[in-house]
């Protein structure tokens, strides 16, 4: 990414980790099998969500092993191994999150001529576990609602003027069909949030709750920074006076 890209996510890692989010980095490679059973047949519209799952996946002429077989079209397959692993491990409560690049076949424009694909920027979420507020109690709140917590607070401290959530129409296969939402920003589909399939999470053999979010960073990323204007004060203006 340029200058200016590479600012903007190191400024929106730094904005989530004041927030709680611990990151992740995972390859740009994925075995596409694997990616294909997690997102299933069932990925959504478009338009909808914000994001393209449907598209085909670059593939590689020589990849380094048969896991390793094409580009990835969503962090989320990633996020979910990492789930996955840490819950192996003994971690039953966290949260990770990763910005990264997508990548579809599609032409774009290269130093010499054009590539054969075209990569765009995104931001995957995930939550698992029931979080703790202290060691004798248990949090009242569902992982749905303190991601979309974390996804309101981001959007707020960076001066977004407008977002929403609304329940999707078409849910993709990996979400539950009654705990989901697409994230509506300045007018614009930019990602979903839901609760993870109970099937989907059989296949990582995951028994614990978790909710995911992935938004499209090329919209959200346009226009950043914000500029805020200051307003001049208006109406009745009070005097003070002091004695000497």
């Amino acid at each position: 990414p340029d200058d200016s890209a590479y600012s903007l996510e190191l400024r929106l890692s730094q904005t989530l980790r004041a927030l709680g989010q611990h990151q992740a980095s995972n390859l740009s490679m994925i075995d596409s099998q694997f990616e294909k059973e997690i997102l299933t047949d069932q990925v959504g519209k478009a338009a909808e969500l914000g994001i393209d799952l449907s598209h085909e996946n670059v593939r590689l002429k020589n990849p380094l092993n048969i896991e390793l077989d094409v580009m990835r079209r969503s962090l989320l397959p990633s996020l979910l191994r990492n789930v996955a692993h840490n819950i192996r491990h003994g971690q039953l409560e966290g949260n990770l999150f990763e910005i990264a690049p997508v990548f579809q076949v599609k032409e774009s424009p290269d130093i010499k001529g054009n590539r054969p694909f075209t990569e765009y920027p995104q931001l995957g979420i995930v939550m698992w576990g029931v979080e703790s507020e202290s060691w004798l109690k248990v949090s009242q709140v569902s992982p749905f609602y303190r991601l979309k917590g974390i996804i309101e607070s981001y959007l707020a401290t960076w001066n977004y003027k407008s977002f929403k959530f609304e329940a999707l129409n078409d849910v993709p296969g990996f979400l539950h069909p009654g705990q989901n939402a697409r994230v509506f920003v300045e007018g614009k589909s930019v990602g979903y949030l839901g609760v993870l399939h109970p099937a989907t999470a059989l296949k990582l053999d995951i028994k614990l709750p978790v909710v995911v979010a992935e938004l499209n960073l090329k919209t959200l990323l346009t226009g950043q920074p914000k500029v805020l204007k200051a307003k001049p004060i208006t109406g009745p203006q009070n005097s003070v006076v002091c004695a000497e």
